[in-house]
């Protein structure tokens, strides 16, 4: 076998496991969509479907791990290719998390209430999503193309999740005496939204992850 027939096939398994990457974040961003639309309608029609789709999502990162411990066990690959690989199984860890967040937004559902008070903290549960599935979209752009400076723009944005978070706690606080009745419906918005803003730090560490594919440069360590 010639080595640039090695060298080709190398680089086949390489961009195999970046197109894993892509198709699990890609569902990943499905279910966020699919359990907030649910949250915000109060539909429970297909929560059991929802739910079921993360096995999906967890068989997927199982089988990016397999994948990147082959190649750097029969390639040992080096540098770039080497963070490729290692980070690969990083960054699918932090998708699977992700998934985690969706499903548990799905679980929630029936723990809701059209009470007004609550309508209006889900809106709010509404826009952190919105936020999130557009942060994790652009950054697996940044991942397929190498891109660093938008992955940087993307660590800015964690900012409006966190503040998102800290509007619909003090919202809750604000209702909790409007509406005391729901106290235990509000405590569990206070527990999806920190879900949300929890999916905005792993956005963030894929963002540090890419940066550390292309540079080297682990920014999470010199923090």
């Amino acid at each position: 076998m010639t080595n640039e027939h090695i060298v080709g096939k190398f680089d086949d398994e390489l961009s195999r496991i970046k197109s894993e990457i892509l198709e699990m974040g890609d569902l990943v961003i499905e279910q966020i969509h699919l359990s907030t639309n649910a949250m915000m309608s109060l539909d429970t029609e297909d929560i059991d479907n929802l739910i079921q789709k993360d096995l999906k999502i967890n068989g997927m990162y199982k089988t990016i791990n397999r994948h990147a411990e082959q190649i750097i066990a029969m390639r040992q690959p080096v540098a770039i290719d080497l963070r490729m690989a290692l980070l690969a199984t990083s960054i699918a860890s932090e998708l699977e998390r992700l998934g985690d967040y969706a499903k548990t937004t799905a679980q929630g559902v029936k723990k809701l209430s059209d009470d007004k008070y609550v309508k209006k903290l889900t809106s709010l549960l509404g826009d952190m999503s919105k936020e999130v599935q557009d942060m994790l979209s652009k950054i697996l752009k940044a991942y397929q193309n190498n891109d660093i400076k938008l992955a940087a723009k993307i660590r800015k944005r964690d900012r409006i999740i966190d503040a998102s978070f800290k509007k619909i706690l003090n919202t809750v606080i604000k209702s909790t005496s409007k509406i005391p009745e729901d106290s235990e419906t509000l405590i569990y918005i206070v527990l999806l939204a920190r879900n949300f803003e929890r999916a905005g730090d792993r956005i963030v560490n894929i963002s540090r992850q890419v940066h550390q594919i292309v540079t080297g440069i682990d920014l999470k360590a010199s923090d």
